[in-house]
């Protein structure tokens, strides 16, 4: 028998499709009203097929898309409003890895239309081989990215380095979006736990014509390329006979927090002295600070998101109330900023 886990914020949607379901011979094995639970329940009970729904609060259905296929590659069907109109949306989701999508109904008598295509779509996507799918995809992608968008050639000769957390998410694909080429090196601390980091760098990734991914332990960092720490690891640069090399770790969280900004900031300025630009974008809390009075010290540049465009406030004031801001700019200069600083 096919075991399904309804991932839907709506209690009617679930319990009518549940109904349904059941009636065909497919078995509910769990039913969830938000991507977080959902992904706990595809972990635990390894269903055969996930139906889910794109837009959910707390986690969108493409956010917990990417973490199912990230941590348990599952067939996994899109059931939304949105598969219909929204064909973007739809079309990042299959990017992704889902096995196909439905379009949901807006109520019961439209559901009895969709009823026997749900039943068959879900039979049929249960005798998908995702893993094999997934590892071959995932594999030939990356392969194809570093042949035509990675590394430039020469030794990275300057860094930008940028911390963040809450509004970060959107910060980010602001200046990246805006950011059309890469000549030099960028390295981010996005405060996010592990898992979530894969999704936003994939993301960043998709929209520039470089190279954004998670840093790697040991990975000799090249330019061209931006690097994210990834979720629950310090990230920090160190340089060995002339090259410079990413270091993850697990020490303890430094304000709460880990990735932290102030162990990457910290470490690139004594190697890198005036040739650093740190930047500090919206987030709680005072992260950031100590790294950027260190990129201070050995002649580097700082620059802070300014209060009307930030989601938080916090960050960036601490550092300006330190006197340890050289620009105070809005999200959207600071492409052309970096852009500057790194040609």
């Amino acid at each position: 028998m096919v075991k399904v886990v309804i991932i839907d914020d709506s209690v009617f949607m679930r319990r009518v499709i549940k109904d349904i379901l059941v009636k065909n011979g497919i078995e509910v094995i769990a039913e969830a009203e938000n991507g977080f639970l959902g992904l706990k329940y595809v972990l635990e009970l390894n269903p055969d097929v996930v139906l889910l729904d794109i837009e959910m609060p707390v986690l969108t259905g493409l956010d917990t898309l990417a973490l199912i296929m990230k941590k348990k590659a599952t067939p996994v069907i899109m059931f939304s409003t949105l598969t219909k109109e929204g064909a973007n949306i739809t079309m990042e989701a299959l990017k992704l890895g889902a096995v196909d999508f439905l379009h949901k109904p807006n109520n019961s008598l439209e559901i009895h239309n969709i009823k026997e295509a749900l039943v068959e779509k879900i039979k049929t996507a249960a005798k998908a081989n995702i893993k094999k799918v997934q590892d071959s995809e995932r594999k030939k992608g990356l392969e194809a990215k570093i042949q035509s968008k990675l590394t430039l050639p020469g030794k990275v000769n300057k860094i930008c380095v940028i911390g963040c957390s809450t509004g970060g998410p959107k910060a980010l694909t602001n200046i990246f979006e805006n950011l059309k080429e890469l000549k030099e090196t960028i390295l981010v601390v996005q405060h996010m736990p592990a898992f979530f980091t894969k999704t936003l760098a994939k993301r960043l990734d998709d929209i520039t014509p470089y190279l954004v991914k998670e840093g790697e332990d040991n990975e000799e960092i090249k330019k061209g390329v931006v690097y994210l720490a990834p979720g629950d690891y310090h990230m920090t640069v160190e340089e060995q006979r002339g090259s410079y090399f990413l270091k993850l770790n697990k020490q303890p969280a430094i304000h709460g927090c880990r990735p932290a900004v102030d162990p990457l900031f910290k470490s690139v300025a004594p190697i890198f002295k005036d040739r650093v630009l740190g930047c500090i974008l919206t987030g709680m809390g005072k992260d950031g600070g100590d790294g950027c009075e260190e990129i201070k010290g050995y002649g580097g540049k700082v620059y802070v998101e300014s209060e009307e465009t930030c989601t938080i406030y916090g960050m960036p004031k601490q550092v300006v109330e330190r006197n340890l801001a050289d620009k105070v700019l809005p999200i959207n200069a600071f492409a052309d900023e970096i852009r500057e600083f790194l040609k």
